[in-house]
């Protein structure tokens, strides 16, 4: 199926869910799936989770159970929608529907499901958005489809418009074996010594996995906004050797200002406009003036696209291997290319995926002075 039939597709699954609901999942996005059914009047008979059940506890009185629990009876299971309200980047999904059918539930609704039938209630969720959204920018993902160097890349691609599209869970390509993050090993690069700029730095964990398989490190500049991640970064970098490094405790955007932050989160605190405390945030073509670099990486939670606005210049100048990632927005998947695209610096794109259900997607734009020649890359017709 080509990917112009893809984004024709119509999902023949009529979305129904009985009024007896038994929710799988108690974090963040069960709980705002537990809202929406509530506010429209289902009832959550049980909600199900391996590890909470063990704590004896309940969800606004609704009791945790296991998937194995004798209380859920043969009628329960007959009768009862699941909705599958697991959404994150560690658990495979599709194994977790399988095993919920061989336990008996049959009417499953999964994640991609639900938000797009409850859409005007969940809104964007990472990257999940609603099929029709997805198909207002058809002209906009063929053409990035288009851009992609390898068969690899577009072969992932495809499979993850599909996924977003027929919301099937067994289409999306689980994560490929990546032993240093951010540097693909089924690309032939040879990489000089590093100037890097580490966007979204957290605990420093990139750095020291590049300096633990031993890539040479000439300098190294961190932008960390979260102030819990600042003092274990700050710590780490001690711990590395013959690192000097520069921390900004600030994040990166398009301009120099503050906004609004939700902070405290591990890798996950990023810019919020309903966040509690506020942040710095600077344009890199700003601070980094003269600043020679050959290394850019960015995972700051959906800032990306503000983020290379605001390194312009410094990418123009310096052709920098890019690693951006590209999931945290229902759009980075073409609009990450086509700005870096519009600048006209003639890089080579790739996507790769290091995490489970289309989370951990990244694109590499590499400049050629990068890439090793070799016969016999398999390319897309």
């Amino acid at each position: 199926m080509s990917l112009s039939d893809i984004l024709e597709h119509t999902v023949s699954k009529n979305i129904e869910i009985s009024k007896e609901v038994v929710l799988y999942g108690a974090g963040n996005f069960a709980r705002e799936c537990l809202k929406v059914l509530q506010q429209y009047n289902y009832e959550v008979l049980y909600i199900i989770d391996e590890k909470k059940y063990q704590e004896n506890i309940s969800i606004e009185s609704i009791p945790i159970i296991s998937l194995y629990d004798v209380r859920l009876k043969a009628s329960i299971k007959e009768t009862c929608s699941c909705v599958l309200a697991v959404f994150n980047a560690y658990v495979d999904l599709s194994k977790l529907e399988i095993d919920i059918k061989e336990a008996g539930l049959s009417n499953i609704i999964n994640p991609l499901e639900f938000v797009d039938k409850f859409y005007d209630d969940m809104g964007d969720q990472f990257w999940l958005t609603s099929t029709n959204t997805l198909k207002e920018y058809k002209s906009n993902i063929i053409n990035t489809y288009n851009k992609l160097a390898d068969y690899d890349s577009k072969k992932l691609y495809k499979s993850l418009i599909e996924y977003r599209v027929t919301k099937k869970l067994n289409i999306i390509k689980v994560p490929q074996c990546t032993e240093i993050p951010y540097i693909p090993k089924d690309i032939n690069v040879k990489y000089p010594k590093l100037n890097f700029i580490d966007c979204g730095a957290y605990d420093g964990d990139t750095i020291t996995k590049f300096i633990q398989h031993g890539m040479q490190i000439e300098s190294y500049i961190a932008f960390e906004p979260d102030i819990v991640n600042i003092k274990k970064l700050s710590q780490n970098i001690k711990l590395l050797p013959g690192i000097k490094g520069l921390i900004y405790p600030c994040g990166v955007y398009s301009s120099s200002t503050q906004l609004r932050f939700s902070g405290e989160q591990g890798s996950a605190s990023h810019i919020d406009e309903k966040g509690d405390t506020f942040i710095q945030v600077v344009s890199m073509d700003e601070i980094l003036v003269n600043y020679d670099i050959n290394f850019i990486k960015m995972d700051i939670e959906g800032a990306e696209i503000e983020a290379l606005k605001g390194a312009k210049k410094l990418i123009q100048k310096n052709r920098p291997f890019l690693a951006i990632s590209a999931y945290h927005r229902f759009d980075d998947v073409w609009t990450i290319i086509e700005l870096i695209s519009e600048w006209k610096l003639d890089y080579i794109f790739y996507l790769r995926i290091d995490e489970y259900n289309g989370f951990g997607l990244v694109y590499y734009a590499i400049p050629k002075s990068f890439l090793i020649e070799e016969e016999g890359i398999k390319y897309e017709k």
